[in-house]
């Protein structure tokens, strides 16, 4: 949506001159385009947030809505084709990629599926769309929540192509995020952490308050921090699996299958399925090692038959343990694991903060920092799997490291703000964003 800035950081979201809804075009549910050319479905949406917003139908001036689209040509031969396709020099491989795994509700991409190239035949017709709309109206800013999917992720890569700033404010952890293309997401560029960490002052005041944060997470306190936990991953049941003593094992904290996998970037697989079954195919190799799996606790719908599907798949390898969900992460840190495996998940900086040896498996927000493995290619990964037996934390491992990164991730805004002094305070619906006056707008912007 694109807003107006005011006086004191009021967003005005009654916005007089023009409105920018993007309707995703996509059904939420197992089938995609079920209803989306329906004209009065549009219309339906369009009163709809007009009404909520108010503003003036004749004021909208931008819709995701196309009537016409292709589709793509069925000629795809690899996921990592799929994920590198770019059109008209803008990359629109991994918006596609995550599209098609949240809104056909898929583990992984199928590459067969003739609704995967209506999702990319759609996703170039909105890259027409945009770069010819933008050439007549270009707006100071475009305020989106978030830039992935191809509803988000294209009008905001076409218009930063275009030069117009873009800004995100979707996540709890920051007032608002400006994109780039050399970082694309709306993620925080946590590739700049440590540059900015040193411009910062009061740093002990800063770490010790992150350490407070953090190990009031590790205690099962429910983490202001991660606004979308619905309880604390560290109270629950509590583990009944006992290693034997000399014999290796890792727990693996599986991801949300269909939840963006892309959204800091490249992955050493193609999406968590992958990385998962190579995982397991070692470990059915390998009955020297253990191998507990525990599922994501708050994966949305759809997460379950799969976690079923590789239970059952990998039911003959007694080495290869599924755990509940509801497993507390205090019970699995009290066990000592030999390595604990995630792509980019929060466990990676929490259980490295209890001295276990954490392999990640792509772009992730600890990137900067050395307190967890991080290969960058298939065959590094698998270092980590063949030497589980003699794994130990990093070599430059640095556990006030953690602490800067936490506060950095969790808790630093933009300069002046962080979420120590300032807590945030919007409400879009009422047509404000309330702040606080005397700072100037690019000091909002994460950067």
């Amino acid at each position: 949506m694109v807003f107006s800035f005011i006086k004191n950081h009021q967003i005005d979201v009654k916005y007089k001159l023009r409105f920018l809804y993007v309707l995703t075009g996509i059904d939420h549910h197992h089938k995609i385009w079920k209803v989306i050319l329906d004209k009065y479905f549009f219309r339906y949406h369009i009163l709809k947030v007009s009404k909520l917003y108010h503003i003036p139908i004749g004021a909208i001036v931008y819709s995701n809505f196309l009537q016409r689209y292709h589709k793509a040509q069925q000629n795809i031969p690899t996921k990592e084709d799929l994920l590198a396709y770019s059109y008209n020099d803008i990359v629109l491989g991994d918006l596609v990629y995550d599209t098609y795994l949240r809104y056909r509700s898929r583990p992984a991409a199928d590459l067969q599926d003739p609704e995967l190239y209506r999702i990319i035949g759609y996703a170039e017709a909105l890259a027409d769309y945009w770069t010819m709309a933008l050439r007549d109206k270009r707006p100071a800013f475009f305020l989106f929540p978030y830039c992935a999917y191809i509803h988000w992720g294209i009008p905001t890569r076409v218009a930063m192509k275009s030069g117009i700033n873009v800004l995100v404010y979707g996540s709890p952890n920051y007032y608002l995020a400006k994109p780039t293309q050399e970082f694309p997401y709306h993620t925080k560029n946590f590739n700049l952490y440590p540059v900015i960490w040193q411009r910062l002052s009061d740093k002990e005041g800063k770490l010790a308050v992150a350490q407070k944060r953090i190990e009031e997470r590790l205690h099962g306190k429910k983490a202001a921090d991660l606004a979308y936990m619905r309880q604390s991953a560290y109270e629950g049941a509590s583990v009944t699996y006992q290693p034997d003593s000399g014999r290796p094992f890792a727990i693996v904290f599986l991801h949300c299958f269909f939840d963006s996998p892309h959204v800091y970037g490249d992955l050493i697989f193609p999406d968590f399925v992958d990385w998962i079954q190579h995982i397991l195919n070692f470990a059915k190799r390998n009955p020297q090692f253990d191998f507990l799996v525990k599922p994501h606790p708050n994966g949305i719908p759809g997460n379950d038959p799969i976690v079923a599907s590789f239970r059952e798949e990998y039911a003959a390898y007694p080495n290869i343990i599924f755990l509940d969900k509801n497993i507390s992460n205090q019970s699995l840190a009290g066990l000592r694991p030999n390595g604990i495996f995630t792509v980019y998940g929060t466990i990676a900086h929490e259980f490295a903060y209890l001295r276990l040896p954490v392999i990640c498996a792509g772009e992730n927000p600890h990137k900067m920092y050395h307190f967890v493995h991080q290969p960058t290619t298939v065959n590094a990964f698998n270092y980590f799997l063949e030497n589980l037996d003699t794994l130990g934390l990093p070599e430059n491992y640095d556990k006030e490291k953690i602490l800067e990164f936490y506060y950095m991730h969790y808790l630093y805004f933009a300069p002046g703000i962080d979420a120590i002094t300032h807590p945030i305070l919007k409400d879009f619906h009422k047509g404000t964003w309330s702040m606080y006056s005397q700072i100037e707008i690019e000091k909002l912007i994460y950067s």
